[in-house]
């Protein structure tokens, strides 16, 4: 396969890009489109099957890295810009594939920079910035991108030119403890949180209590009941003997004596 085509003129198989024969300058023979129903019969005069060349990735890297995913599927080379790279390599023994790239990138910048996305576009965990690192939700009054912090989330938009990412404060009733998140967390029943863009979530304090996650404020304790526990998801009604009369007791009071509460 490799030696004959370089010993005498012939005809050979051969796939492209690829450095084997490329010196040689081989000139291709093209057959007519694969016709499947002539190469069942064992008729093969037109060409053979495409088979599709696929490169695998991370699947996830749109949402890992925005930047790097649109700076990959903005990467074209023509034929003829691959074949000048190959042959470069291949009829100059001192160069390698590293320092032939190299070259390629210093002589062609008006080529690679339109590889190369706008700094404003961000990626999931990250959000724009002005120049005083500031976030800010509108790509015009950005600069750069700044990772989210604490009590932000990360949340994907699209504008004129393309898709980014914004920090989000995270809502009344809502928590991210940690930075480069996509989504807030509600706060559990028995917490609250009642600003944005926090990190904790408050406990109901004695005398108040909430059942529902996501609570921006926890119910007073109505007459009859109490609650003397932080943090609870429900006030405890009084017992036999027992009463209250207050909003937000964290007691009951015993029944004075001539009275008494069933």
């Amino acid at each position: 396969y490799y030696i004959a085509p370089r010993t005498v003129d012939m005809l050979f198989y051969w796939w492209f890009p690829d450095t084997t024969f490329i010196n040689l300058q081989p000139s291709a023979i093209k057959f007519p489109e694969n016709d499947k129903s002539e190469w069942a019969t064992g008729n093969w005069v037109t060409e053979s099957a495409r088979v599709p060349l696929r490169n695998w990735v991370y699947h996830g890297l749109g949402a890992t890295d925005l930047r790097l995913h649109s700076m990959i599927g903005n990467l074209q080379w023509s034929n003829p810009q691959m074949h000048h790279l190959l042959l470069d390599l291949k009829t100059n023994s001192s160069h390698t594939e590293g320092s032939v790239a190299c070259e390629w990138l210093k002589a062609n910048p008006q080529i690679w920079e339109l590889w190369i996305p706008s700094g404003t576009k961000c990626s999931q965990g990250w959000g724009l910035v002005d120049p005083a690192a500031a976030f800010v939700s509108e790509r015009s009054a950005a600069s750069s991108c700044g990772r989210c912090g604490p009590g932000r989330f990360s949340q994907r938009v699209t504008d004129g030119e393309g898709d980014t990412h914004i920090c989000v404060m995270c809502g009344k009733g809502e928590i991210q403890p940690s930075p480069s998140q996509s989504a807030c967390l509600q706060c559990e029943a028995g917490t609250f949180m009642a600003t944005e863009g926090e990190s904790v979530c408050s406990s109901c304090p004695p005398g108040r209590a909430t059942a529902a996650a996501g609570s921006s404020a926890c119910d007073p304790c109505q007459p009859g009941s109490a609650q003397p526990v932080r943090g609870s998801t429900a006030c405890e009604v009084c017992e036999r003997g027992s009463f209250e009369s207050e909003v937000g007791a964290t007691t009951c009071r015993e029944c004075p004596k001539g009275t008494y509460s069933n």
